[in-house]
């Protein structure tokens, strides 16, 4: 048995608590790893994101059932108790934040619109749908009059908060500038400058507002690049002193996690800005290269700290900036010191039940012991008088690299009159190749390794 995948995790803001996904539920542990504090269930199976209220009474979730309807909640943690259920769309909902005042909640969806409501009533306050993608999420600016958001559109995008009116790309439009969609925003704690975290697993600080006059291929909003890293970047977060960043990536079911130094002045010089004011497209070599001296200058690779065994999903530094907790694919909780750019701890997200246990119980709750509760069922046969010619077994080749791995094999029957049956549920597996088995199959054609 392994937990879910961690998605998100979020310190509160008092740094007491430190919440995260599971499924159908938010589980919120004490922040050093020592125990698990509060089991949030709630109608959602998949949790996307999770953010602390800026008072840190309050959590917002949200997720979905995949394919059927989309829900945002409010907790009061303290309480334990669901305060607002809201449903939206008939999809997934990623990306909750909470405006600084507290009031409203912003968040995306799969039918490519940003919204707001009211943390309150669940009331619609804002629509905006000029992506092309999935919108996966969202900050606001330090005022609250702004939102930005992200999305699989390749794009990080600026609304007015007043008028639900677009106002920029803030990143470039110019093919190539994006190569990947933008899985994660984060606000800098003092200045409206946004970390973004996306498929080209490069690290990028842009400008919320634009300063330079906007040119359509520039990518004038740009403040600072960093060193890339290997596959996509899906969490991102700054220290609490904006001194610092941290990106966490995947690549073939490995993660890592980069901290990186963010001491850096954003101020730009009446030079650097007629050269931003130039289209990529246009820009001459001594024009590129001022630009690129000043998205690279003080960049700093401090710690890079391999996660072995397991994509790293999300990422949150401790509001004193002295730990960064790192959620991935393995359901585990990694404590990295940020001074020493070391894995500290590591915990499970959710208590586990010995597979002995669970097996000899009446819990339906993991394929094996749905394997034993299905062999009552009555077998599964193919009409009277067919007859097989050939069976055809898909997919043709399989890898599974790590125990949280599972394929599903699909057996097709081609009949001698030239239809096609699945008898996945009749066909006897059995694995050959080698002395020593490494997989482990059941009635449904699952495949698991030992």
């Amino acid at each position: 048995l392994t937990p879910p995948t961690l998605t998100t995790l979020a310190y509160s803001p008092d740094g007491k608590w430190l919440a995260m996904s599971g499924y159908h539920e938010v589980l919120v542990h004490r922040a050093d790893g020592s125990g698990l504090q509060a089991r949030l269930v709630g109608l959602a199976e998949r949790v996307q994101k999770v953010a602390w209220s800026p008072d840190g009474t309050k959590l917002a979730v949200c997720g979905g059932n995949p394919g059927r309807e989309g829900e945002i909640q409010v907790w009061d943690v303290a309480k334990q108790e669901l305060e607002l259920s809201k449903s939206v769309t008939f999809d997934t909902l990623y990306g909750v934040s909470w405006s600084p005042d507290g009031k409203q909640l912003a968040f995306g969806a799969s039918d490519n619109g940003l919204r707001a409501i009211n943390a309150a009533s669940g009331e619609e306050t804002l629509f905006m749908g000029g992506h092309n993608d999935w919108v996966l999420d969202t900050v606001w600016s330090q005022d609250g009059s702004h939102l930005v958001s992200c999305g699989r559109d390749m794009s990080v995008k600026l609304t007015e908060v007043k008028t639900q009116r677009f106002i920029d790309n803030i990143t470039s439009i110019t093919p190539g500038a994006l190569k990947g969609g933008v899985h994660q925003l984060a606000l800098h704690p003092q200045r409206d400058e946004i970390l973004i975290a996306s498929s080209d697993g490069l690290p990028q600080i842009y400008r919320m507002k634009r300063e330079t006059a906007r040119k359509i291929g520039d990518n004038a909003n740009l403040i600072r690049k960093f060193d890339p890293m290997p596959g996509r970047i899906l969490g991102v977060d700054f220290a609490p002193d904006g001194r610092q960043i941290a990106a966490a990536s995947s690549h073939e079911g490995q993660g890592r996690v980069n901290l990186y130094s963010s001491v850096y002045d954003s101020t730009i010089s009446p030079e650097l800005k007629k050269a931003l004011e130039t289209r990529v497209a246009d820009q001459k070599a001594d024009t590129a290269k001022t630009i690129e001296d000043y998205v690279t200058k003080e960049v700093k690779l401090l710690h890079s700290v391999e996660i072995p065994g397991s994509g790293a999903y999300s990422v949150a530094f401790s509001p004193d900036g002295k730990t960064v907790a790192v959620g991935g694919q393995d359901g585990q909780v990694r404590l990295i010191d940020a001074a020493r750019g070391a894995i500290r701890q590591t915990f499970s997200s959710v208590p586990l039940v010995k597979a002995e246990e669970l097996a000899a119980s009446d819990v339906i709750a993991d394929d094996a012991v749905r394997v034993d509760v299905e062999e009552k069922l009555s077998a599964e046969t193919l009409p009277a008088g067919a007859e097989v010619a050939s069976i055809e077994v898909l997919p043709r080749d399989i890898g599974l690299h790590q125990p949280s791995e599972y394929a599903q094999l699909l057996v097709t029957a081609i009949l001698k009159d030239g239809s096609r049956a699945d008898v996945t549920r009749m066909a006897q597996l059995r694995l050959s190749g080698g002395k020593t088995p490494v997989t482990r199959g059941d009635g449904r054609g699952m495949l698991r390794p030992l």
